[in-house]
């Protein structure tokens, strides 16, 4: 008879949030899912067999902030190289794209990944493509709340919601006013298109009780 699993995982401590669990166990997979989990298993019922001994077994990790726009912007890492060897299988990527610059992220980089990739809208037309050069929202024209509402619309499937980056280097060094111009109009674009809001405040040129005012729980 054929082997019943393609894949065994023996004597790793596995870590299963939904479950409360924290012990070791043996964990058998078949077709890209989990067809047993028990304290011990057979090896001979896997095609392959992986020793976990002394190493820690995980659902597939999230990473809630990273930037995958991989040639695009000097940020930008490969999700794969950076994720998958980590135990991340799913990365949001924060803002690398605005609505101008989010077709190329969708078409010719997220569909080279095997990470699954969701991503956060920058409020900025150009995301983070002048970053490092100059403040992607230093001119508060590329802050277009209806451009940023329809992209979204168009692309529930794959962005969470708008993000906006209230920092020196996101807004222009002690410019208050943009800032808080920036803020308002990331809120505005995320209620309008009924998605969360995230925002980056290191080095914030505005005081964050302000920031939080706007937030949502």
């Amino acid at each position: 008879m054929p082997p019943r699993w393609d894949l065994l995982i023996r004597g790793g401590t596995l870590i299963d949030p939904a479950q409360g669990l924290s012990a070791r166990r043996d964990v058998a997979l078949h077709g890209g899912r989990v067809a047993a989990v028990a304290e011990t298993l057979a090896s001979a019922d896997a095609r392959e067999v992986v020793d976990a001994a002394g190493a820690l077994v995980t659902p597939g990790l999230i990473d809630l902030h990273a930037h995958v726009y991989d040639g695009a912007l000097p940020i930008g890492v490969h999700a794969d190289r950076a994720a998958l060897v980590n135990g991340v299988t799913t990365v949001v990527d924060a803002g690398s794209a605005g609505w101008m610059t989010f077709a190329g992220l969708r078409d010719y980089v997220i569909p080279t990944y095997r990470t699954r990739v969701y991503a956060f809208l920058h409020i900025s037309a150009t995301g983070l493509a002048t970053v490092r050069v100059v403040p992607e929202l230093g001119d508060i024209r590329f802050a277009q709340v209806e451009e940023a509402a329809r992209v979204i619309g168009e692309n529930r499937d794959l962005i969470l919601g708008v993000k906006v980056r209230i920092a020196h280097g996101g807004t222009g060094k002690g410019d208050q006013a943009n800032a808080r111009e920036a803020l308002r109009r990331a809120r505005q674009a995320a209620d309008q298109a009924r998605v969360g809001l995230m925002v980056h405040v290191s080095d914030t040129p505005i005081p964050l009780p302000e920031i939080f005012e706007r937030l949502r729980p």
